[in-house]
């Protein structure tokens, strides 16, 4: 495979076990429609070439089209931004001080991890310069990181991210492909 323009992303191809499959090819035009905007170049080229992916045997990255609804992009941002606009209408703010997609600046979900946190693109600017936001899952804790989503997963890898949300201490720095045609 030819690398990319993207550092991070040619990093997670590379550590993906076994070789990436061929894959579907994504109907970029129609989930951009559904999600209401383009999304970062990195994302989509990591998502074309291996799917949705398992990072550090802990956080999913979502994938659009696939069957597993627990790992598809747009059902997963339906249901997250549906729990959230749920907190924020019965608590407000406090629980969760981010605007929500489709406001301006708002939060909008790309990956989770294995404890039910949620990892969104914090949409200000245009589409390549949102980066990463973690929301707990248990609480009202977020951490922004000034980095986008595929920086944020090899920094995770690497061990060079520090969270009060989630634990960071990765037991293998691996990335693999999901099976996303059935529940984990």
């Amino acid at each position: 495979m030819d690398p990319t323009p993207f550092p991070s992303v040619n990093r997670l191809i590379e550590l993906v076990r076994p070789a990436p499959k061929p894959r579907a090819e994504v109907d970029w035009p129609s989930v951009q429609q559904a999600i209401g905007s383009v999304l970062p170049v990195d994302y989509r080229k990591l998502i074309e070439v291996t799917g949705p992916i398992r990072v550090g045997e802990f956080l999913t990255v979502f994938a659009p089209g696939v069957q597993n609804p627990n790992i598809d992009l747009l059902v997963q941002v339906g249901a997250r931004l549906g729990a959230l606009q749920e907190i924020k209408r019965s608590w407000g703010t406090r629980e969760c001080p981010y605007p929500l997609w489709f406001e301006p600046g708002g939060l909008l979900p790309w990956g989770g991890s294995d404890n039910g946190d949620t990892l969104f693109w914090l949409t200000r600017g245009h589409p390549d310069q949102w980066t990463a936001v973690v929301g707990e899952a248990r609480g009202p804790g977020f951490d922004e990181y000034p980095i986008p989503a595929t920086e944020f997963l090899v920094a995770f890898l690497s061990g060079g991210l520090r969270s009060t949300v989630m634990p960071t201490d990765v037991a293998e720095a691996t990335v693999t492909q999901v099976d996303a045609s059935r529940s984990r």
